[in-house]
């Protein structure tokens, strides 16, 4: 947790601009996604608060949709717990105005989490994502959809399949208007090592 929210202040007190990817690498099962992930996103959103950015837009994607799944019904279980609620208001003086699935229903006020597959985040509903300023992106099966048919690192890769692998999701995001950007992965890359 410590070092990704020393990045993070970075960011947001001393307006650090990167558009690269931080990743977090930790072995499958080690609770990267329901015990860090969950952690991290209150953190985040209650410095981003401290730094005055009112609107903590996080966005939580997976290419694997069982974990996204997953990952709304822990999140609507917090949601829906009102002690719970109650001490982010209290404690951390968050506005939590929703759990969405889908990017078109974002509303870009509050602390608003969407999760949803990587797939719709960069295909049809992108556009929807590029009207907000995002605060936190966590990739989620990092691994998946990274590379670059330019630099032959990437041919270690997983999921190069060849020279049409041209890393579509990688470079959508990198459209967005965004803060941080963290990848989670147990299985890190070849490029996520080197580059």
């Amino acid at each position: 947790v410590n070092p990704t929210v020393d990045i993070a202040k970075k960011i947001i007190f001393d307006g650090l601009i990167t558009k690269a990817q931080n990743v977090i690498v930790a072995k499958p099962g080690s609770g990267k996604t329901t015990v860090f992930l969950v952690d991290l996103i209150w953190r985040i959103a209650a410095l981003a608060k401290e730094g005055n950015i009112n609107n903590q837009l996080v966005m939580i994607t997976s290419p694997d949709d069982t974990i996204n799944q997953e990952n709304i019904q822990l999140l609507n279980t917090l949601f829906n717990d009102n002690d719970f609620y109650d001490n982010l208001s209290k404690f951390l003086n968050l506005n939590f105005i929703g759990i969405y699935s889908e990017p078109k229903e974002v509303k870009g006020r509050g602390l608003e989490i969407l999760v949803c597959s990587i797939q719709k985040a960069t295909g049809d509903q992108h556009k929807y994502l590029k009207n907000h300023k995002i605060l936190l992106i966590v990739s989620d099966e990092a691994h998946r959809g990274l590379g670059c048919p330019s630099r032959p690192t990437y041919t270690k890769d997983v999921g190069h399949s060849g020279s049409g692998y041209n890393a579509v999701w990688f470079n959508q995001i990198r459209e967005l208007d965004y803060h941080l950007w963290i990848g989670m992965t147990g299985t890190e890359t070849h490029s996520m090592n080197t580059n």
